[in-house]
């Protein structure tokens, strides 16, 4: 399939102070006007742009993370460095170069012998020398291969009516296409357009973004797909392959100012949830923690049903998180639907053990599931279990998935807080919940605590593997120690009772747990936390940001599960999919658009650590667990 581009003129803003370019834009909608987008071609020679690539190569500005770590931030990217890596981003390589204002555009002589000239080239052609504003910020970034190129998103400096941003596009041959959306609102997650085009932008061109253009629409690198990207030009028969394949390379350099006064862009103004809710700032100090916190338990088809044996030790440990908790708090016990699959299933789901997963089963697993949710209303009604009482069954007539059963659930919770746990997640240990609802209801920024479990027990140490040391720096400073996280030692901490009144069942147990906390007592996770201002006998509980929403035990604010994470506009939960699936990845993406901190505010999760090396929930895996009476048959077997 072959697609038309179409001619449009360079449309600069009045207010940037620029000599006009004659060079003619073609766009692949002739019916949108980008006010302030203007086009130079050729501002490069090609030999100049073999040169800049070749320094930016030598000066290791796109080797990989793995690379800068094994030559321990050599070649211009020091500690001491003013280039800055953005490590979050996986899908491009990107640095900064931000020059403080004070030293105007006396730039180190490294800088000046590889910039300097270019620069130079940009306030002779394109900037009045008259103008005022210095070039203070510079961004190299690069897209490789058949990756995604980025999020469509808006300038982060825009109250400036006279700021102006310049793009050099070098390496992609014929050039790139690159996309704007405007949208209603301006906002990154607005996803009504008002207007979008695509502009093509050949190999050595400088795109200067100015007014309207730069303000209001957002942009990226268009990828496309295999059937749009052949353009026939419009003034002569030829047409342009914009395909990539493996040996794709495109480096975009932006040259632009950054005022003092650089805002970043609103978050999502949430509209109110129909249901009545107690709000946080309406909660009293002296509320109980039944009128705080709903606990709501996910549930869906097993190997082990009818039998309720796993279900039930999970509710047993609730009284690790104390007896108002086990007790008094509501329960609400989802039970997914399921689809009943009596012809040959796929590949995919020939596993019986896959096939549950995804809420395929066959009659009889059908019908031992119908007979498990009998018993469960049988617990909820006889009272032989306390830790049953109060608790709301509510069964989904066909399979949502876990992300969508929770999201049914959260309807029914009236409390400000839920915590949220899988059928097969257990309190290995005593556990702060009340005091962890203390924390949040104490400070807004909280809105996710997850509950460490052995995978994420080291999740400062997971971080700065994936994302440097430097990163890890900014990590920690994120870090938050709440007043009402401060507790005895002689409960939590590496002498606390919690970990010392752990009931391991087996050898095996008691010797893997052990020679992780003698590993956790090396790790940075541990040697990085440093409270201040402790008592005798008084441990600092932590909250570390995490990139990563896990599924696994944890408490939320419910308005934040309702009207945000669960918001039908902004799609970040899928049906039939985890939570954590989708979601993390969004996590990432915003952290790579505004940065580690306002990237990190709006999802607001954090894991809570009492620093003893031992994790605080365990994972009875309902795909493989077996019944007491099970065991004892394999027993016989053997």
């Amino acid at each position: 399939m072959v697609s038309q581009l179409y001619i449009r003129k360079s449309t600069y803003a009045d207010e940037l102070p620029c000599i006009h370019s004659n060079d003619d834009v073609l766009v692949t909608n002739p019916n949108v006007t980008l006010q302030g987008l203007g086009l130079y071609n050729n501002f490069v020679s090609v030999e100049e742009e073999a040169n800049i690539l070749a320094g930016l190569e030598n000066a290791g500005t796109l080797k990989t993370q793995e690379m800068l770590m094994e030559e321990n931030y050599k070649d211009g990217l020091s500690k001491g460095s003013s280039w800055k890596r953005d490590c979050f981003s996986q899908r491009r390589r990107q640095i900064h170069k931000r020059v403080e204002s004070n030293l105007s555009r006396a730039f180190n002589d490294r800088f000046d012998n590889q910039w300097g000239w270019l620069i130079d080239r940009i306030y002779r052609l394109i900037l009045k020398r008259e103008d005022k504003r210095i070039i203070n910020y510079i961004q190299v970034d690069e897209i490789s291969g058949c990756n995604p190129s980025g999020p469509n998103n808006l300038e982060d400096c825009y109250d400036i009516q006279s700021d102006v941003v310049l793009e050099l596009h070098l390496g992609a041959k014929p050039g790139v296409l690159v996309s704007f959306r405007k949208p209603v609102e301006r906002r990154n997650d607005c996803w009504e357009l008002e207007d979008a085009t695509k502009v093509f932008v050949p190999q050595r061109s400088l795109v200067v973004k100015s007014g309207d253009c730069l303000r209001n629409w957002r942009q990226n690198v268009s990828t496309g797909n295999k059937n749009t990207l052949i353009w026939k030009l419009p003034t002569v028969s030829d047409t342009i392959d914009l395909r990539r394949d493996t040996s794709f390379q495109h480096i975009c350099i932006k040259f632009r100012h950054f005022c003092p006064e650089m805002k970043f862009m609103p978050f999502t103004k949430l509209q109110p949830s129909s249901l009545e809710e107690i709000s946080r700032e309406e909660i009293p100090e002296t509320q109980k923690l039944s009128d705080r916190l709903t606990i709501i338990v996910t549930t869906s088809p097993i190997k082990s049903n009818p039998s309720t044996e796993m279900i039930k030790q999970t509710f047993e440990t609730f009284l690790f998180a104390g007896e108002e908790f086990a007790h008094r708090c509501r329960k609400i016990i989802v039970c997914d639907g399921f689809r009943e699959n009596e012809s040959k299933v796929t590949k995919k789901h020939a596993n019986f053990k896959q096939a549950m997963r995804n809420g395929i089963v066959n009659p009889e697993q059908a019908s031992n599931y119908q007979l498990f949710k009998r018993k469960l209303h049988q617990l909820t009604q006889n009272n032989e279990n306390p830790t049953f009482n109060n608790t709301t069954i509510l069964e989904l007539e066909e399979r949502h998935g876990y992300g969508f059963a929770l999201k049914e659930a959260i309807k029914l919770v009236s409390t400000p807080f839920v915590c949220v746990i899988q059928h097969d997640r257990t309190f290995m240990r005593r556990t702060p919940v009340e005091n962890i609802v203390e924390a949040m209801v104490a400070d807004s920024r909280i809105k996710y605590v997850g509950c460490s479990m052995r995978s994420n027990l080291m999740y400062r140490d997971i971080f700065m593997s994936k994302y440097g040391k430097q990163s890890l720096d900014e990590l920690l400073k994120l870090c938050i120690h709440p007043l009402h996280l401060r507790l005895p030692g002689s409960l939590y901490g590496p002498d606390g009772s919690s970990v010392s009144d752990m009931i391991l069942p087996s050898e095996k147990l008691r010797s893997n747990i052990s020679a992780l906390k003698q590993t956790y007592f090396g790790s940075s996770q541990f040697l990085s936390h440093k409270p201040e201002g402790l008592v005798d006998n008084e441990v600092q509980l932590s909250l570390t940001p995490t990139l990563f929403w896990y599924d696994n035990t944890h408490i939320c604010e419910t308005k934040h599960y309702r009207n945000f994470i669960f918001d039908p506009r902004l799609k970040m939960v899928k049906r039939g999919g985890f939570v954590e699936d989708k979601l993390s990845p969004n996590i990432l993406k915003s952290v790579e658009r505004v940065g580690l901190q306002h990237g990190h505010s709006r999802f607001g999760c954090y894991l809570v650590d009492d620093h003893s090396g031992t994790f605080f929930v365990g994972h009875l895996d309902g795909g493989s667990f077996l019944t007491v009476d099970e065991k004892q048959k394999l027993l016989k077997k053997k």
